[in-house]
């Protein structure tokens, strides 16, 4: 039996995989040591891991409800995980310059 990787499980792999970069980023961005970019980068990791998850299934529950028409099951199946990913990409900067100023 083959699965196919659908839109909501590629973002969730996007995000999974750019979480820790932001993270690796934004600690270097502040100029912050090796022990604080490994921490951001499993703070990011955890973040995006679970920010993933969360609207996968949220996603993929818009896409099997019976109440909305095909047409907004689809926009919004695919609409629902991007903004997951921008937050995973700003969020870590956010959290350092809070941090290091």
């Amino acid at each position: 039996m083959i699965h196919l990787l659908n839109a909501a499980d590629l973002i969730l792999l996007v995000t999974v995989v750019v979480g820790p970069l932001s993270g690796i980023a934004a600690a270097h961005g502040c100029k912050a040591g090796v022990l604080a970019m490994i921490l951001f980068g499993l703070g990011g990791f955890l973040f995006a891991l679970g920010l993933g998850l969360a609207t996968n299934k949220l996603a993929n529950k818009v896409l099997r409800a019976r109440s909305l028409p095909e047409s907004i099951q689809v926009l919004a199946y695919m609409f629902i995980p991007m903004p997951t990913l921008l937050v995973v990409l700003l969020g870590p900067l956010l959290v350092a310059h809070l941090i290091y100023g």
